[in-house]
């Protein structure tokens, strides 16, 4: 019996220890799979050496709020975790999340969007867009705003042209006030969200080719505007340099750096291919249309855009020709066209003329959204699409995409 005993407690001690070391690796497996997502969100940490990575504070915030509210360890926290079916948490505890999280970030949460709060993810995207500056954490563990500044078309002239042909966006107020001309513009070099470009767009396009009946075809086009729900041609970062993300971290357009080191994001258009067959399954592609290399203006590229941030959306359905006209339209950018910011050279064809061109190839009758130096913005043409019966206007992400196919 005396053995028995002893043998018990050494075996509940190695039931502890196991457990103990169980945990440790389910954090450190959770703390790899986040490490992942954020490489295939591509989520990017802020260049000062001694800060913590921008998105890093609000994950802390919130998972902290979660954990504390849930009654769970936060490493059994992931983005997928849905917080009812997973956590179990009841109507009680889901709306003293959702107090505490408006107290924590000085925000307003409406009926109407906690209920599309679900998962861990959910609550990060939808308080990084409302937030209005970026957070960091300093290396003594201060935290300090430090705010965008909104750049507004529209300086000089009633077009937003000033005399003389020098063409300025915007320029706030107070010391972070800044602006850039169509010269510094035209001499940016693209700032590398780290995505790689798609090598063989074939092998995304096939994928529709799957032998399967089809029973409806769709096409979403998404805009990732520079300021949401403004039309402004784009935004600059402060402070510059690095890749500007917004507070959760996710590059939030294509963003481009001038000479003296001033980041400007300009936002993003990108467009979701959707066939959906009669056995219930379906294929998705998530692409947009991307500069290849510096200068602004090169060689066009295509990039896989799942998971991309956006603020407002529009879905159509289309016929199987219109779909596969709309792809045949992808390709040829893909082999033929050059990426071009702006019309200063009469010639722009830049992410969001693509998206257009792609969804006018199906049928969209979409024309150009011109402001100032651009014939076509994610800001303005966001605009666009906020106006139009069905748009989704609330912030979103592209759909996941299936990738290439063999």
């Amino acid at each position: 019996m005396k053995n028995k005993k002893h043998l018990t407690i050494i075996l509940l001690g190695l039931f502890i220890i196991s457990c103990s070391k169980n945990e440790l690796e389910l954090t450190q497996q959770n703390e790899l799979k986040l490490k992942e997502q954020i490489k295939n969100k591509n989520l990017a940490y802020n260049t000062n050496s001694d800060q913590t990575p921008i998105w890093m504070d609000v994950r802390i915030r919130i998972y902290a709020i979660l954990a504390e509210n849930l009654n769970v360890e936060e490493y059994r926290l992931t983005m997928e975790t849905d917080l009812v079916n997973d956590l179990g948490a009841d109507e009680l505890a889901i709306r003293e999340i959702i107090e505490d999280i408006e107290n924590e970030f000085e925000i307003d949460i409406f009926d109407e969007e906690a209920e599309k709060l679900i998962t861990v993810n959910n609550y990060l995207e939808f308080v990084s867009s409302r937030l209005k500056g970026v957070t960091f954490i300093g290396a003594g563990g201060g935290s300090s705003i430090r705010p965008y500044v909104y750049t507004h078309p529209g300086a000089g002239g009633g077009n937003g042209i000033p005399s003389g042909g020098a063409y300025i966006i915007g320029g706030g107020s107070g010391s972070n006030s800044t602006s850039i001309s169509s010269t510094a513009m035209a001499e940016a070099k693209v700032v590398d969200d780290g995505k790689p470009k798609i090598q063989d767009i074939k092998k995304y396009l096939d994928c529709f080719t799957d032998g399967k009946q089809a029973k409806s075809y769709t096409m979403t086009i998404y805009a990732d505007q520079p300021v949401p729900g403004q039309n402004d041609s784009y935004k600059i970062v402060v402070p510059t340099g690095g890749i500007n993300t917004n507070i959760y971290g996710v590059p939030t357009g294509v963003v481009f750096q001038t000479v003296g080191g001033q980041n400007f994001d300009v936002g993003h258009t990108f467009v979701t291919f959707e066939k959906n067959n009669m056995d219930g399954t379906n294929v998705r592609q998530t692409l947009g249309f991307y500069p290849s290399s510096n200068p602004i203006s090169s060689k066009g590229a295509i990039k896989d855009n799942s998971g991309h941030n956006a603020d407002v959306k529009y879905t159509m359905n289309v016929t199987q020709e219109q779909f596969e006209a709309a792809l045949r339209r992808v390709e040829n950018d893909f082999n033929n066209k050059d990426y071009n910011l702006t019309n200063m050279a009469s010639n722009e064809y830049n992410c969001t003329s693509a998206a257009i061109s792609w969804m006018n190839a199906a049928g969209a009758n979409f024309s150009n959204s011109s402001s100032g130096l651009f014939k076509n913005t994610p800001g303005s043409f966001g605009q666009v699409l906020r106006s139009k019966q069905g748009a989704y206007v609330n912030p979103t992400s592209g759909i996941n995409g299936k990738g290439p196919c063999n």
